[in-house]
């Protein structure tokens, strides 16, 4: 993550500090995109909604896995009912975190 912040770029054009210094960046004012104009902007992108409709389907398959992962853990490894379901939890917390990362 360290290097990643030192070599890469803000944005596809540079970086903001060297964009706004050659006066490449968009002045903040009345012009400028609101969040609810960005937000209704990004619902009638296409791309937005192919996205969500993705991720809702592959979020069922990962509720469905991490539900066979603790009948896995219970069959293979002799776990009891609480922990095999205990640890089949860490892949759900797993991904929630790491989608945000």
């Amino acid at each position: 993550g360290i290097v990643v912040w030192h070599i890469s770029d803000d944005c596809p054009r540079g970086n903001y500090a060297d964009l706004k210094l050659r006066g490449m960046f968009p002045p903040a004012g009345p012009k400028s995109l609101t969040a609810q104009s960005s937000f209704v902007k990004a619902c009638a992108n296409p791309n937005t909604w192919i996205l969500f409709i993705q991720y809702a389907c592959c979020f069922g398959v990962e509720l469905t896995m991490n539900n066979a992962a603790a009948l896995y853990f219970q069959d293979e490894f002799g776990q009891s009912n609480e922990a095999s379901r205990s640890i089949a939890a860490i892949f759900g917390w797993l991904n929630l975190f790491a989608r945000g990362l």
